[in-house]
């Protein structure tokens, strides 16, 4: 990332942006988030780190609807993230999946 212009934010060491171009780059582990207002600009530099021997799959163009584990749902001008694959997951590995939900503010105390 660093010979194509690329630097780590000082916020997060997995957030690359751009020296010069409007592009930035999320990465964790083998999972990759590009934003940039030209999908062209994404291409070609996927492209050079192509040639530069990295083994990259570009998905398909549009509104990202999943990273991590997390869901993206656009709704209006609001983007909704959640995790339920992830809840789901755990809940049947844990053996929950008959559980009864509970009010969190029933348990809560009262603070006042």
């Amino acid at each position: 990332m660093l010979e194509l212009g690329f630097q780590p934010s000082q916020s997060d060491p997995c957030l690359f942006l751009h020296e010069t171009e409007k592009i930035m780059v999320l990465n964790y582990c083998d999972d990759q988030i590009w934003l940039c207002p030209d999908n062209d600009l994404i291409e070609s530099y996927v492209l050079k780190l192509k040639n530069l021997g990295y083994d990259l799959e570009l998905e398909s163009q549009g509104d990202i609807y999943s990273f991590l584990g997390i869901e993206f749902d656009t709704v209006g001008d609001r983007i909704h993230l959640s995790q339920k694959g992830l809840i789901d997951k755990v809940i049947n590995y844990t053996g929950m999946g008959n559980a009864e939900g509970k009010d969190v503010e029933s348990i809560a105390p009262d603070h006042s």
